[in-house]
């Protein structure tokens, strides 16, 4: 899937009002990028944005 098929970026609200889209580039490879100015776009290995997500959780708790 291409980020910019329908159905491809997800949004994902964030503290503060700010937000974020999410989309999977296929296996190993998400992409985000900030909702409000749409470039540029960020890409991780799914490995590296499940520790960045596991990171954050471990914050707020």
């Amino acid at each position: 899937m291409k980020p910019d098929e329908p159905g491809g970026w997800v949004l994902r609200p964030a503290d503060g009002g700010n937000c974020v889209e999410v989309a999977s580039l296929g296996p190993g490879t998400v992409a985000v990028r900030d909702s409000k100015n749409p470039a540029p776009v960020v890409h991780f290995s799914s490995e590296t944005f499940a520790l960045f997500l596991g990171g954050l959780r471990s914050t707020r708790s």
